[in-house]
């Protein structure tokens, strides 16, 4: 299969901002820290672990664009599927040094992997270079479903098959059918309805039940594949071998892409402003409201912590096991200030004006 082949280099720049190192001054236990879009002003901004604040924060797009960001060995890889550009920003000089165009991404339709970012929309796909010099595109005919970078090509999934694409844009297609590949860490596990496996290779664990094609797939650093479905979770463990189903309790039917820390699910209801802490082996779970009116609520995990953020909002609320630990407010129009969630409820404001309006448990947003 020949398709053609669109290629270019762009060099672009733009500015960083630092952020008054006054502003927060609590301290907490991990010191992780998570680049986090800030769709609202279009920038991402990175959040300390070991400070709880915002350290840095880079201009990568017009304000409200969607964006997808992963931090690789070679920077943190931006995906602005509303502009269908990929950029490359330093996270030591806080600033874009790389940038090309793509095709325009669906959301849930990009994979970030170690060699490669890879796109769908609708037939379309398109590979670009985790460099972010070249980017190449094809029409494949029919539909994309899911997609996954594996090396320097990119797989696409359709009804009956599975296509692999390099950079040339030639493609070789695999006829199959109810097969998804899904990236844990750096290595690729293929589902074909009931049975995990590395991709090509052997059995590793099974999931207890087929998919249906609502169903949204995420790997873990973990070692774990989560399968949200239909108000069902499915956890399996493709390192020890185990697999697990628990039905989440008072869960819609549509649940977001899940997160894995300390041993939990993170699932979010991405209409509804909640994220749901799921223990698989015991089956238990706690629900926990972190945003009003939110418009396709998001999780990603960062060692003990997962960061909750959504497109129209300028919080991202950070979770441990036991709920909201605090609210960050990332608009760069005020000063950031920090609500801190303490054992009895209380709220404290950390940083900030005198006249910041006040951060509750109940209400995020004062």
């Amino acid at each position: 299969m020949g398709a053609a082949v669109i290629l270019a280099t762009l060099g672009t720049a733009a500015a960083a901002f630092q952020i008054d190192p006054d502003v927060v001054t609590r301290v907490t236990t991990s010191a992780a820290g998570m680049w986090i879009p800030a769709e609202v002003s279009g920038e991402i901004v990175h959040i300390d672990g070991a400070s709880a604040r915002i350290t840095a924060r880079v201009a990568v797009a017009e304000p409200g664009a969607e964006l997808e960001v992963r931090q690789r060995d070679t920077g943190v890889i931006v995906v602005d599927h509303t502009a269908g550009r990929v950029s490359l920003v330093d996270p030591a000089l806080h600033e874009v040094v790389r940038s090309v165009q793509t095709i325009r991404a669906e959301r849930e339709l990009v994979d970030i992997g170690p060699g490669a970012v890879v796109i769908g929309a609708g037939s379309e796909f398109g590979l670009v270079d985790l460099g972010v010099t070249t980017s190449s595109s094809a029409d494949l005919g029919d539909v994309i479903n899911w997609v996954a970078a594996d090396g320097d090509h990119g797989i696409a999934g359709q009804t009956d098959r599975l296509v692999d694409v390099n950079h040339d844009g030639e493609g070789t297609v695999t006829p199959v059918e109810d097969v998804r590949v899904v990236r844990v860490g750096d290595e690729l596990m293929e589902i074909d309805g009931v049975t995990v496996r590395l991709h090509g290779g052997e059995d590793r664990a099974c999931l207890v039940r087929p998919l249906s094609t609502e169903a949204k797939v995420s790997g873990h650093d973990s070692g774990w594949i989560v399968v949200t479905d239909q108000g069902l979770l499915q956890v399996a463990d493709v390192r020890a071998g185990w697999c697990r189903q628990v039905r989440v309790e008072d869960a819609p039917v549509d649940l977001g892409r899940a997160a894995v820390a300390g041993g939990l699910v993170f699932v979010p209801e991405p209409d509804n402003g909640v994220v749901h802490i799921v223990d698989p082996r015991s089956g238990r779970s706690s629900s926990h409201r972190v945003a009003f009116g939110a418009l396709n609520l998001r999780v990603r995990s960062r060692g003990e912590f997962v960061f909750a953020y959504a497109a129209d909002s300028v919080f991202v609320a950070v979770l441990d096991e036991n709920g909201v630990v605090e609210f960050i407010n990332t608009s760069p129009e005020d000063r950031e200030f920090l609500a801190v969630l303490g054992d009895s409820g209380s709220t404290a404001i950390v940083g900030g004006d005198d006249d910041a309006p006040g951060v509750g448990a109940d209400d995020p947003y004062g």
